[in-house]
């Protein structure tokens, strides 16, 4: 940038000093158009001659009479075919004129040529001012050169100020990215050194700590039946553990039917819902069943069978479950349920994939506590359900 800046400098001085000259050269040729006219214009008189010649001469020098010339005499034309005859007059000719011989004249002094008539005071002082005006330009011209050529060193001078700072600024960027660079490794150096110590130590104290003994544990083979009696559900999603109240929604859903037996009497198919009761709630399906040919005997042809063709339980919001640690810690709901089963109740389990860890912690506290136990694995977003063709839950 300081470059260009005393480049531009430079520009606009030299621009300046030659506007001067030029000026100067104008006005010179101005004022020798004007004196060449001036003295051109002037008339030249027989009294500015003698006033400028001296005076003896101008005494000396007697004023000179010409003669007159005679006008010439026209010649006779010459004979041609068509011209008139000529009458030739026989008188004799005159004698000859004898012209006396006069005596040489004097010498006349010629007067030199008149010389330029001086200017006029007017003019010389318009000529004197101009002068002055180009001294002064002169001077003014020299002074914008002294400045341009001192603005030229300086701006030199500062160019290669600019140019050994731009070095220096080199050097020093050069040796600050060698220093990052620097740093930067011995910040990698020092991590990985770390992370050495850090592995040295935990093999140093695995090495002090004793070996592990291995802990066999002996099981029967599980062997399972169908469930018969008491049945409890438990869902495992999450890995947290919740009742499933499929008995106590399946008696609310027995006792709705039967309330709108009439009316479902009149439709062939019905959706509905039941609950919610401890965070599920019941959908299910009623459809009118065809009776068996016993069946139709023993009422005569006129009645008709309703029945539960599909359930599914599905969670609310609200749903209120618990974690293996807390299930399995004093005051838990699956403590309290499991405590107040009665005598031979099977435990269901419907589990989902993200939660098989938590069903074998649950499994091996309910058979310590001499619980039956049953398992249904479902995939995700399939909820509990279950209907009259179903199977029964198989425990052991």
């Amino acid at each position: 940038m300081a470059r260009r800046t005393g480049r531009g400098e430079l520009e606009f001085g030299s621009d300046s000093f030659l506007d001067i000259v030029a000026n100067i050269v104008g006005i010179l040729i101005i004022l020798i158009v004007v004196a060449g006219v001036r003295v051109g214009a002037a008339p030249v008189t027989r009294e500015a001659v003698q006033a400028m010649l001296p005076a003896e001469t101008a005494a000396a020098i007697p004023p000179v009479t010409l003669p007159e010339e005679k006008p010439a005499e026209p010649e006779p034309a010459a004979p041609g075919p068509f011209a008139s005859p000529v009458v030739l007059d026989e008188t004799p000719a005159p004698a000859p004129v004898v012209r006396p011989v006069l005596p040489p004249r004097e010498p006349v002094a010629v007067a030199p040529p008149p010389a330029r008539p001086l200017p006029s005071p007017a003019l010389q002082e318009e000529i004197r001012q101009l002068e002055q005006e180009i001294d002064r330009l002169r001077q003014s011209a020299s002074l914008q050169t002294a400045a341009v050529i001192e603005t030229q060193q300086q701006a030199a001078l500062a160019s290669q100020t600019l140019e050994r700072l731009n070095g220096q600024l080199a050097t020093v960027q050069q040796q600050q990215k060698l220093s990052a660079q620097q740093v930067a490794m011995l910040q990698a150096s020092l991590q990985q050194s770390r992370r050495q110590l850090e592995q040295l130590t935990i093999d140093l104290q695995e090495a002090g700590k004793p070996a592990p003994v291995a802990e066999i544990k002996h099981r029967l083979t599980p062997v399972s039946s169908e469930v018969e009696g008491h049945e409890l559900h438990f869902r495992i999603s999450g890995g947290k553990v919740s009742r499933a109240p499929i008995k106590p929604l399946l008696e609310r859903l027995r006792e709705q039917v039967s309330r709108q037996r009439s009316w479902l009497a009149r439709t062939s198919r019905h959706h509905g819902q039941v609950g919610p009761l401890d965070g599920f709630v019941m959908d299910y399906i009623v459809e009118r069943q065809p009776l068996t040919a016993l069946e139709q005997l023993r009422s005569g042809g006129g009645s008709i069978r309703i029945g539960i063709s599909r359930w599914e339980l599905k969670p609310v919001p609200s749903l209120n479950s618990e974690t293996v640690e807390q299930a399995l810690g004093n005051k838990s709901t699956f403590l309290r349920i499991l405590y107040s089963a009665e005598p031979n109740t099977a435990l269901t389990f419907w589990v989902y994939p993200d939660s098989f860890n938590e069903f074998r912690q649950l499994q091996e506290f309910a058979h310590r506590e001499g619980f039956r136990v049953a398992a249904r694995p479902l995939p995700f977003g399939v909820p509990i359900a279950g209907s009259p063709s179903g199977s029964r839950s198989a425990g052991q």
